[in-house]
């Protein structure tokens, strides 16, 4: 283990919030079941960028979890051709397997494109559907959500209770759909300035914070106060490898909880 990655691991050691309904002492299976990846382009990834999910499946791997990554998207966003389905970034194997593609994460969706209140742009390439669509092609034992910044930035606009609502609305639906379902919610990265709010993103994670506490399905995953975009950020925005491995560390420690 590198000097870096034993940072970063410690800096999680206390970064998950429990939901009244999960006992501290309840020990989590290491059979994951179908795990739902749901969330923007922080999910879904630009074309030659890995993003979290390819580093979150390798340690799920090499730690012997049984689980199966489904969605309706395998590929990655190809921002020079927006309708391409086709743009995948290289992905290795690791122990001996190839990396699951499988996700939920729709570049530039809102909470309110999830669930087809609104219409999302720059299709097919950023998915089709809504969830109630892939809640019918699958049904998740593990959820894992990064959503909300799009409904919250400065070009939308949306206000926090409304992308609180909708989140509830989503996690009512996963809910439906699996009562045993557990659900990780992330709180929302900072970004730069001039994309969206920083008081506003504060606001809206905490309204996340809310949730978790009214809904014994949830956890919370803060990877928001470890995530620089300065740092962290290729544009500001989006994860470069150093923040694709903060957020796959986060959210592989709060597995493990």
């Amino acid at each position: 283990m590198s000097t870096s990655s034993m940072i970063v691991r410690l800096l999680f050691s206390s970064a998950v919030l429990l939901a009244p309904g999960w006992a501290a002492a309840e020990q989590p299976s290491k059979n994951l079941g179908n795990v739902m990846l749901l969330g923007d382009s922080i999910t879904q990834a630009a074309a030659g960028n890995q993003g979290y999910r390819y580093g979150l499946w390798k340690r799920l791997v090499d730690a012997g979890y049984q689980f199966d990554f489904v969605g309706s998207l395998r590929h990655n966003f190809d921002a020079s051709n927006t309708s391409s389905t086709s743009a995948v970034t290289t992905y290795p194997d690791n122990a001996g397997m190839a990396f699951d593609a499988d996700n939920e994460g729709h570049w530039g969706w809102k909470t309110s494109d999830v669930l087809g209140l609104t219409q999302p742009t720059r299709t097919p390439g950023t998915g089709i559907g809504k969830l109630s669509d892939w809640l019918a092609a699958y049904t998740p034992d593990t959820a894992i959500v990064l959503l909300g910044v799009n409904d919250i930035r400065i070009a939308t606009g949306a206000s926090v209770a409304a992308t609180k609502a909708n989140m509830q609305a989503i996690v009512d639906a996963i809910v439906a759909d699996n009562p045993k379902v557990r659900i990780y919610l992330c709180s929302v990265l900072p970004t730069k300035p001039d994309f969206a709010d920083l008081p506003k993103i504060a606001e809206l994670n905490e309204a996340y914070r809310d949730l978790v506490n009214r809904n014994p399905a949830l956890r919370y995953i803060d990877v928001g106060s470890r995530f620089d975009p300065a740092l962290h950020a290729y544009d500001g925005v989006h994860p470069n490898p150093q923040g694709e491995q903060i957020l796959a560390e986060a959210i592989f420690a709060a597995l493990g909880r």
